[in-house]
């Protein structure tokens, strides 16, 4: 529908202003009125409908600027009560005052104000390769509608996002050159997001709503918030398939979770990591406790540990299938088996039994977690090491924890056997929150950084979680959708670097999976 700008009700400026609260506030000159809802769909509706009522009794098309989170938009509305992208004028006021005139720069700042404060927050709709960095504030471009009622700016059709074709399962290892920023990266390996984006019209905020009003004859690109939500779960749905697609020809792969400082979430990020492995996988993740008292792995799993891995060593030796391991195992919702400690008080682990339980679980899972103790000296945390191709190393973001990560990282470093030193180079860090009070973290990570040389991309987070606070028994289906999704993104860059350990061995001094010195596996 044309509109000739002459038709065209320019004043007195109306604007329509939708809060998060489910308010809003329709200003027409001076004149401002509430509107409550249930809901900003409710506001939405409500505001429109006020303006498209009085457009039909003057018998003009009127034009009303429109703002929320997601931004700015100029809508014409007509009296015949269609609505319609302004395709002629800036939806940026600023851009149109002349500083020539200061008695029209007051009178526009006085009419508008609802207007110059939503631009403050106005960023442009952003596409795939923009969403990974900040949207800049720019002056909003006019729109041209095509045939097909997709809603489009000119320069956003002269840089249509154009991806290289990239498998998600397949890996594009970066060494020197540049990244690039269509690309998900995992460790230094790109995974195209093509096949997991959702590219369709917006379904929130304003432009979501607008579709909606319309019968999706109009097709408004997401605002910047639904922009990065998707990508979000775009990536997430990258790192499932990253970590149900893994193979390793080896057959079992193995890493330990490992701080000497107590209480820095070793024990929550074995559970969590290896329930997101074993939900994904469909199981076939084994937890077992290799520190040499009993520890908090069976506390914090679900179900009774009534025989453990104190009864498994005992009765390693009349293992012969699954099912009798199963005996000696928790099984979690999650799938994941947890071989932790029973009641029963147990001679504490060393070498030789963490060998021989450790030789046990490879032959029958594919993944095997081992929670750690606090003694580096110890028979038992050496062997754990020896068998285990990746290390996690868990930490508060406090002083004392972060400083026995660094002492854990300069012992490996300081190692002589390379096959230590190759873990501390390829560890990946998770920092977690707890609900303590937080003293200078970022000054605490920038030094931790400088004196283990952990990059940026190996370093985690994970946000505070009610459930893991409780310091009981961990399900899975309890976690934050936040805490879960970081757990995500640490299952699968842990997935990525068992993968390039296996594909990349190091020579090991000390006895390895099969109990005699060998190339690490």
């Amino acid at each position: 529908m044309a509109t000739d700008k002459e038709s065209i009700r320019e004043f007195p400026p109306i604007s329509a202003r939708i809060n998060d609260d489910s308010t809003g506030v329709l200003i027409t000159g001076t004149n401002e009125q509430l509107v409550l809802g249930e809901s900003t769909n409710d506001v939405r509706r409500e505001l429109i409908g006020m303006v498209q009522k009085e457009a039909e009794l003057a018998g003009q098309t009127l034009r009303v600027t429109t703002s929320d989170g997601e931004g700015i938009e100029v809508l014409l509305v007509h009296p015949d009560g269609t609505l319609r992208l302004d395709d002629k004028r800036p939806a940026d006021p600023v851009e149109t005052l002349e500083p020539e005139a200061p008695a029209e720069r007051t009178t526009a700042v006085q009419q508008a104000p609802a207007i110059s404060v939503a631009v403050k927050e106005q960023a442009p709709a952003v596409t795939r390769e923009r969403a990974i960095r900040p949207a800049p504030v720019i002056v909003q471009e006019p729109f041209s509608v095509e045939a097909d009622g997709t809603v489009e700016s000119p320069a956003a059709a002269s840089t249509r996002w154009t991806p290289e074709v990239v498998n998600a399962s397949a890996v594009m290892p970066v060494a020197e050159r540049e990244k690039d920023d269509s690309l998900f990266y995992v460790l230094g390996h790109g995974y195209d997001l093509d096949n997991f984006v959702h590219d369709g019209p917006a379904e929130q905020g304003f432009n979501g709503w607008l579709n909606k009003l319309t019968g999706r004859s109009s097709k408004l690109a997401p605002g910047v918030s639904e922009t990065a939500a998707r990508r979000e779960q775009a990536e997430l749905l990258c790192c499932e398939r990253i970590i149900r697609q893994a193979t390793w020809q080896r057959g079992s792969v193995a890493f330990t979770v490992a701080n000497k400082k107590g209480n820095s979430a070793k024990t929550p990020a074995t559970v969590s990591v290896s329930g997101i492995l074993a939900s994904i996988r469909g199981g076939s993740v084994a937890m077992m406790e290799v520190s040499d008292d009993p520890g908090q792995l069976a506390g914090r799993s679900e179900g009774e540990q009534r025989s453990g891995i104190g009864e498994l060593v005992l009765n390693a030796a009349n293992v012969t299938t699954k099912a009798q391991l199963e005996g000696y195992a928790i099984p979690q919702t999650s799938f994941a088996h947890t071989f932790g400690s029973s009641p029963i008080r147990r001679a504490p682990l060393d070498r030789e039994s963490i060998e021989t339980v450790s030789a046990l679980i490879d032959q029958f899972y594919t993944i095997r977690a081992m929670d750690s103790g606090n003694v580096y000296t110890s028979s038992a945390f050496a062997s754990a090491l020896a068998t285990s191709d990746a290390l996690l190393v868990p930490m508060m973001n406090a002083s004392d924890s972060m400083g026995e990560a660094v002492e854990l990282f300069h012992f490996l470093e300081s190692h002589d056997d390379p096959h230590f030193r190759e873990l501390a180079n390829r560890a990946i860090v998770v920092r977690v929150s707890d609900g303590r009070p937080e003293y200078k973290v970022e000054r605490l990570v920038k030094d931790f950084m400088h004196q283990t040389g952990v990059a940026e991309d190996r370093m985690f987070t994970v946000p505070y979680d009610a459930h893991l606070a409780e310091r009981g028994a961990i399900t899975l289906e309890k976690l934050a959708p936040a805490t879960r999704a970081a757990f995500v993104r640490i299952a699968a860059a842990l997935v990525v670097q068992l993968q390039d350990a296996v594909a990349n061995p190091t020579p090991q001094l000390t006895s390895g999976r099969c109990g005699h010195t060998t190339q690490a596996h």
